[in-house]
């Protein structure tokens, strides 16, 4: 499901690609580094299912992000359905992946939604963690492009993966400048703690965008 690779790095909604400032790139040595196991997210291995068989809790969340369906009323008002109705997402599918962000041995859910209603959409992943027996978010939001993230992990038990999300972006002199933010569960939610840019084979760490 997940494709690994030991390399050396530093511990690192819908979130865009750049995740960076265009100004504020001021110079902050990069930390030393320590050994992380990286895996990447293989969308095509994520099974597909019907929205409706996602769990209750969890189509509830998404509905805040996900409800864009419309129709016409009789009046010949166009209206959005509501977010507890079932026929903003009739007919829709999502991918579904389950991967032990926390190392403890019972798998999260990353539900990958990229058809709302008629619109061409970016695939967005959203991040679930069970909880007393309910499905509860793991991030305000979703993660856009995530054939884009990459999971950091030490493998010790419990302890929550990282999350880097990176991409490419031009300055004013059209050079390409890497970006890259990292998330890491602080009070039960994934948030963006660093982010770092490569111009020039030079890294440096950079302000966050707010």
């Amino acid at each position: 499901m997940f494709g690994s690779a030991c390399v050396e790095t530093q511990s690192k909604d819908t979130e865009s690609s750049s995740v960076l400032q265009e100004s504020q790139t001021s110079p902050t040595p990069v930390q030393t580094p320590s050994k992380l196991k990286i895996e990447k997210f293989d969308i095509n291995k994520a099974e597909k299912i019907s929205f409706s068989k996602l769990p209750r809790e969890i189509i509830k969340y998404l509905a805040q992000y996900e409800n864009r369906a419309e129709y016409t009323d009789k009046n010949g008002e166009l209206q959005s359905y509501p977010a507890d109705s079932p026929k903003w997402y009739e007919g829709r599918f999502v991918k579904v992946l389950s991967k032990d962000l926390n190392n403890d041995g019972v798998p999260e859910k990353i539900v990958i939604c990229d058809d709302s209603a008629e619109y061409d959409v970016e695939p967005t992943a959203y991040l679930f963690i069970l909880k007393d027996s309910q499905w509860v978010n793991l991030h305000s939001g979703g993660f856009g492009s995530p054939g884009k993230l990459e999971l950091l992990s030490t493998a010790n038990t419990s302890e929550f993966d990282i999350i880097g999300y990176g991409g490419e972006r031009k300055d004013v002199d059209g050079k390409t400048i890497k970006f890259t933010g990292y998330w890491r569960v602080e009070d039960g939610q994934y948030k963006r703690f660093e982010c770092r840019e490569t111009k020039e084979s030079v890294e440096k760490t950079v302000p966050c965008q707010k």
